[in-house]
């Protein structure tokens, strides 16, 4: 049940980013104006939404999950620390608690990400699978030789590994 947990999580994270990451692709003149209002260029906010779909598409599918996971929850703290100060001046309502919440949240992703169900979790076991079949195919190998060399009645050379 806690996979399923996980998993769910994991999805549900990533599809928050793919939404307000498709938002900003959208309408990027009103995310342009916050970045150019912190002092960047307002095409930033096209990278910044490209940056989240890819995030959130990557969540959802489970691939490169620690990696992204990280990228977005340090995404996240530089958006606290650059636009918060500004989103208070103006007389908005701070979203801070929310985007600690998902920093929270993308950090369990880190810390948890090998889980069903994610593309990170078929590549570690079809690695595995590979390293297994290759030393069966060794051990195959080996009692072959030495099949072969007691038929011919001379002495096994066996490797130090």
């Amino acid at each position: 049940m806690a996979a399923i947990t996980a998993v769910l999580g994991r999805i549900l994270l990533g599809a928050y980013f793919v939404v307000t990451g498709g938002i900003t692709i959208m309408a990027p003149e009103t995310a342009g104006a916050a970045f150019a209002g912190a002092g960047w260029p307002p095409q930033v906010a096209t990278v910044a939404g490209v940056f989240e779909v890819l995030g959130g598409l990557c969540l959802c599918i489970g691939a490169l999950t620690r990696l992204v996971a990280l990228a977005l929850a340090i995404w996240l703290g530089l958006g606290i620390a650059l636009f918060q100060p500004l989103v208070i001046s103006a007389g908005l309502r701070p979203d801070v608690l929310m985007q600690l919440g998902l920093i929270g949240g993308l950090l369990l992703v880190f810390a948890h990400s090998q889980v069903w169900w994610s593309l990170d979790a078929m590549r570690h076991t079809a690695r595995a699978d590979r390293a297994r079949l290759a030393a069966e195919q060794r051990a195959h190998e080996a009692d072959v030789q030495a099949d072969r060399a007691a038929m011919a009645g001379t002495p096994v050379r066996r490797r130090w590994f």
